[in-house]
């Protein structure tokens, strides 16, 4: 049995690891969702190639997109529940896809989303994944912000009219 860092409990998800007290998992089970996500990840990438050889690249681009959406919402959402480390991991990862936001700004690339209900929930994982990256203080904004400068109050000498 070993130990299961933070940063493995991002990429497997949510679903709750660890036995009640021994704050171990399973071997057998790391190795389920192991397999489980690596399928996942290659059913999907099979998705995205058709769609890029039968030449829709903007359903290709929205669906990668709006993989971003979910990323961003569900790493913030667990942002809690990590250690240190974990959250140093979340943190920067979050930074990564504002920097990433910032010089691609989103937009939809083109209708997938089939019925009006998945739409709706889309275009809310959408909102909420902006709303989270407004959030995110990256360097460079720190650094814009280090050289503005601030507003100070007016002296007694200035002209108030």
């Amino acid at each position: 049995m070993k130990t299961i860092s933070a940063l493995a409990i991002l990429i497997l998800g949510t679903t709750p690891l660890f036995a009640a007290d021994t704050n171990v998992v399973s071997q057998a089970r790391v190795k389920r969702l192991l397999v489980s996500n690596t399928q996942g990840e290659a059913l999907g990438a099979m998705v995205l190639l058709n769609e890029i050889r039968a030449g829709r690249t903007n359903a290709a681009l929205e669906s990668l997109e709006f993989k971003i959406d979910n990323a961003i919402v569900l790493v913030s959402g667990q942002m809690d529940e990590l250690d240190a480390c974990g959250r140093e991991s979340g943190t920067d990862f979050l930074k990564r896809m504002k920097a990433y936001r910032t010089e691609n700004p989103r937009k939809i690339e083109c209708e997938i989303y089939g019925s009006p209900e998945f739409r709706a929930v889309a275009l809310q994982t959408i909102e909420k994944a902006k709303q989270i990256l407004s959030g995110i203080k990256t360097e460079s904004s720190q650094q814009a912000e280090s050289t503005v400068p601030s507003k100070a109050a007016p002296s007694a000498s200035s002209d108030v009219r």
